[in-house]
């Protein structure tokens, strides 16, 4: 797993050393030109696996913050509402109304997390997992 994460920089800096970009130097492209039509292409389809992982990592970190007290309490938030619980006394008394935020915390990061790891599989279908 984590020769996985150190991959992606490693083959985002490698693009460079390809033999289409020096290809497209010794063509005389602009440095520009070669961003944007050689190497932004490649790039993309990998902002987008981290930019969905990374979702699910930044509601994980509010929900988290909001439940120990953290966050901004005037805004309606999933780890407020388990906060409220838990400040009130309700959660042996009312347990069933951890369900709802729990679930729905889980289920958007579990699902920005798998529309993530699809888009690298999608993106780089030569390598296995």
């Amino acid at each position: 797993m984590a020769e996985q994460l150190y991959r992606h920089p490693r083959e985002t800096l490698s693009l460079k050393e390809r033999s289409y970009v020096e290809s497209a130097k010794v063509a005389g492209a602009s440095d520009t030109r070669i961003v944007f039509r050689h190497i932004m292409p490649n790039v993309l389809p990998l902002a987008f696996v981290f930019l969905a992982q990374d979702a699910a990592a930044a509601i994980l970190a509010q929900a988290s913050l909001a439940y120990l007290g953290l966050a901004d309490f005037t805004a309606n938030s999933w780890g407020l509402m388990l906060q409220n619980i838990k400040s009130n006394g309700y959660v042996f008394d009312a347990w069933w109304w951890l369900i709802p935020p729990g679930v729905c915390i889980m289920l958007i990061a579990a699902a920005f997390y798998f529309v993530g790891f699809s888009m690298e599989d999608v993106t780089n279908p030569q390598e296995e997992s």
